[in-house]
């Protein structure tokens, strides 16, 4: 995927940026809470000519609410092409349940799939645990911090496995224009507690702002790195994706 960039993020970005004066003032928030929300992210870029490109992103969440407890799941999904040869590839899953300890407190596990050839996995299994801070708490800026340990199990594209523990360091902050149009930055530390060579690095930054009623826009930049990667990849990749985001 690090060969895989989209050409249209700062056009997205500036659509993003004027729809927030426009749109944030007529927004208002939800005058009912419902236990279960999610939203539907879809992307699609396609060129032809010079350059022959189609890429498609899906992305969905869930969230369900009761009492102390929280579920959150969630998927993805990146395909393209460039002049009709595969360049991307990756799909991904996640379950997520948090209780709340007190105000601020709150324990997690989480188990996750995925899948991204072209950085040389062919699946990758993620079990954890941990805890989370809520430090700053709105009403406009919002900064979780969490810690825990996982325990990874992969399978290379080349046929090697293998399985280790990870401490998970998370530090997720979201800036709230109005209700509905938001910046969220979510940064990602996986040490490998056996190989201290061995860490990955994720970081997504995400835009968003509202259209009309449950449709929004958004640009989101994911950065992958990883310190020691399988023998014929790079350390670093980088996506970009803009498209809608529905929520319900």
């Amino acid at each position: 995927m690090s060969r895989f960039r989209l050409s249209r993020l700062p056009a997205a970005l500036a659509l993003l940026l004027l729809a927030l004066p426009i749109r944030g003032v007529a927004q208002a928030p939800d005058s009912a809470a419902s236990p279960l929300k999610g939203s539907v992210d879809l992307g699609l870029v396609a060129a032809s000519g010079n350059t022959d490109l189609t890429t498609f992103s899906f992305a969905e969440k869930l969230e369900y609410v009761k009492g102390r407890w929280t579920v959150t799941q969630g998927a993805r999904m990146v395909y393209g092409q460039t002049n009709r040869v595969e360049s991307a590839n990756e799909y991904g899953v996640y379950v997520q349940p948090d209780y709340r300890l007190s105000a601020r407190w709150k324990g997690y596990v989480l188990g996750s799939w995925d899948r991204n050839t072209f950085i040389g996995i062919s699946q990758r299994f993620q079990e954890g645990v941990g805890l989370s801070f809520e430090a700053v708490a709105g009403p406009k800026h919002h900064l979780a911090i969490d810690g825990g340990f996982s325990f990874f199990q992969q399978d290379f594209t080349s046929g090697v496995t293998s399985s280790f523990p990870t401490a998970r360091g998370q530090v997720a902050y979201k800036y709230d224009f109005t209700p509905k149009a938001y910046l969220k930055n979510t940064f990602v530390y996986l040490p490998n507690l056996e190989d201290g060579a061995d860490y990955r690095i994720n970081n997504e930054l995400a835009l968003v702002a509202p259209v009309a009623g449950p449709i929004a826009l958004k640009a989101s930049y994911v950065l992958q790195y990883q310190n020691a990667p399988q023998p014929g990849f790079g350390t670093t990749d980088n996506l970009y994706t803009t498209g809608l985001q529905v929520t319900f």
